[in-house]
C-alpha cells in the first residue's frame, strides 16, 4: 500500500501548471507573489482574513462571460462567475505589457522614437507620425489612459528590439507567475486565438502591476497631455468612463474587440478604504456590470479596519 504522503506528492507532480496551483513563494520578498493567493480559492473562504459577508445578500447578476471581485490586500476572492475560464481579453493585455516595461526600463525619462510600424497601428492610438520621440513615461501613460496601440508598440520595440521578442517576454513573465490560463500573441490585445487569459489570472497580473505606486496615479487620470521631444502637444482622454463617478474608482484598464467584446478591470475603494479589483470579461455593458458588482460588494462585505498605504493615498 502506497503511503498517503507519497500519493499526494505524485499527484502534485502531474498537476498542470495553472490548474489549481498559482504560485508558491519561497520567501516574503518573492517578486511574483505580491501577497498573491497561493491556491485557487473556489470556496471563497475570505473569512480567514476577517472579512464578513451579509448572508442576506445574494450574488450579483451579470451577463459577462467571466467576472470576479478580489480584495487587493489579501487576494481573497469575494465572488466570481466563471473566473477561471479562458477568454479573449482585448486591451486588458496592456496590463502585462506595462508590467514588462516597468520591470525592464530604469530610465522612464528616456526618449523612444516612434517607428513606422508602431505609428501605423490601428484602433485606439495617440495618432503620431513615424520619427516623433516621446519619453517612456509619456508612452506608458498613453498606453494605460488612452489604450494607445501605437504607444505600446513603440515601447515594445524599445524594450525588446521587436514586438515579437517583447511578446516572448510577456509570455515568459506569465510562465514565471504560473499563469496557466494566460497567453499573449501581441502586446496590445488584437484578436488572436492565442491571446487570452481568465478573470482570476488578470487579477494576479493587476496586483503584480500595482506594486508600482505610479500605476494608481496614471490610471486615475481622466485626461492626459503628453509632448513629443519637439514640444508638440497631444491631449488624450481616458477610456475609463467610471472615473470621477459616484463610485470611488481610480483605475485600471478597459478593452474592446469584436472577439473579446467589452472588458474592464476596475480598481477602487469600498467600505471606506478597502481596495478591490473588479474584472468583467466579454460583457455587453461593462461599466454598468462593474457598477453592479461594486455596489453589491459595498453592501455585502465588512472589512477589518486596516488598509494599505497605497489605498490611503487614494
Amino acid at each position: 500500500m502506497i503511503h498517503p504522503i507519497i500519493l499526494m506528492t505524485m499527484w502534485l507532480s502531474i498537476l498542470p501548471i495553472g490548474s489549481h496551483l498559482v504560485s508558491i513563494p519561497q520567501n516574503e520578498s518573492d517578486p511574483v507573489t505580491y501577497r498573491l493567493s497561493y491556491y485557487r480559492n473556489e470556496e471563497m473562504n475570505f473569512e480567514k482574513y476577517g472579512i464578513e459577508k451579509d448572508p442576506e445578500l445574494v450574488a450579483p447578476v451579470v451577463n459577462a462571460k467571466g467576472a470576479i471581485v478580489v480584495d487587493v490586500s489579501t487576494g481573497a476572492v469575494l465572488w466570481h462567475k466563471d473566473a477561471y475560464k479562458r477568454l479573449p481579453i482585448a486591451s486588458i493585455t496592456k496590463l502585462m505589457s506595462a508590467l514588462v516595461v516597468l520591470e525592464n526600463v530604469e530610465d522612464m525619462g528616456a526618449y523612444v522614437t516612434m517607428s513606422a510600424l508602431a505609428s501605423e497601428k490601428e484602433g485606439s492610438r495617440i495618432g503620431v507620425k513615424a520619427g516623433e520621440e516621446f519619453t517612456v513615461n509619456d508612452l506608458l501613460n498613453a498606453s494605460l489612459v488612452r489604450s494607445a496601440n501605437d504607444a505600446i508598440y513603440a515601447l515594445s520595440e524599445y524594450v525588446a528590439g521587436t514586438s515579437q521578442d517583447f511578446v516572448a517576454m510577456m509570455n515568459e513573465k506569465a510562465k514565471y507567475m504560473h499563469l496557466g490560463s494566460t497567453s499573449f500573441a501581441n502586446p496590445v490585445g488584437f484578436d488572436n486565438e492565442e491571446n487570452f487569459s481568465s478573470a482570476y489570472e488578470i487579477t494576479l497580473i493587476a496586483r503584480e502591476l500595482l506594486k508600482y505606486p505610479q500605476i494608481r496615479d496614471i490610471t486615475a487620470q481622466k485626461e492626459l497631455i503628453i509632448y513629443n521631444k519637439s514640444g508638440k502637444k497631444y491631449k488624450l482622454k481616458s477610456t475609463n468612463k467610471l472615473l470621477n463617478s459616484y463610485l470611488n474608482i481610480y483605475g485600471l484598464k478597459t478593452g474592446t474587440t469584436d472577439l473579446a467584446g467589452q472588458s474592464y478591470v476596475a480598481l477602487g475603494l469600498v467600505d471606506g478604504n478597502r481596495e478591490i479589483l473588479v474584472v468583467v470579461l466579454n460583457s455587453e455593458d461593462r461599466f454598468q456590470e462593474a457598477k453592479v458588482i461594486f455596489d453589491w460588494t459595498e453592501r455585502a462585505f465588512t472589512f477589518p479596519q486596516t488598509y494599505s498605504e497605497n489605498a490611503e493615498q487614494n
